[in-house]
């Protein structure tokens, strides 16, 4: 790549982290309680991503004999919560986002229960 170019994107790249949570931030802002209900399909979704797969992998990576701090970082990264690109995805092709943006909440919040209850299914073997 270009010394220009690249240079351009060492010099920018910080930026976009920050940029993107205020975009999540402001269709956050925007919601009202009476706007946070979820549809069951969501729920599951939840659970699937938060729950089940992260338990899932944990299996598979038991099975293979993978133990220590590499199975660890795995079952903590696969516990964590649903990113902030499915609202920037739904923004960027003119949907509506605020589903994206509570779904997203959402599992946030649940991961402060979900990532420790993983931990632990991983820790007991």
């Amino acid at each position: 790549m270009p010394k220009l170019i690249s240079g351009f994107i060492d010099y920018t790249s910080p930026a976009f982290t920050p940029l993107s949570m205020i975009v999540i931030g402001s269709n956050l802002a925007n919601l009202s309680i009476k706007n946070i209900k979820l549809p069951t399909a969501l729920w599951g979704s939840l659970f699937v991503r938060n729950i089940f797969f992260p338990i899932l992998g944990t299996t598979i990576l038991l099975l293979l004999g993978i133990t220590g701090v590499p199975l660890f970082t795995t079952v903590i990264l696969s516990a964590c919560p649903v990113a902030g690109l499915v609202v920037l995805f739904t923004l960027q092709s003119n949907g509506d986002a605020r589903p994206a943006t509570v779904l997203m909440s959402i599992s946030t919040i649940l991961s402060l229960v979900t990532i420790p209850l993983v931990y632990w299914f991983a820790s007991l073997w």
